[in-house]
């Protein structure tokens, strides 16, 4: 599924489950937006500023 979160360690790429940007945020959470936004970029936006309220 679209968007894999991605680290180098020791010059080798490794997944990681949270952003380094956004760390409170897991990656389901992160997929949800992307695939809503890709959607309805509105709704996206409102539910995104319900979230950090």
């Amino acid at each position: 599924m679209g968007w894999n979160g991605m680290l180098i360690q020791e010059q080798v790429y490794v997944e990681v489950s949270q952003s380094l940007t956004f760390p409170q945020v897991e990656k389901e959470h992160l997929y949800n937006f992307l695939t809503l936004a890709k959607e309805d970029e509105i709704e996206a936006v409102q539910m995104l500023r319900q979230w950090i309220q």
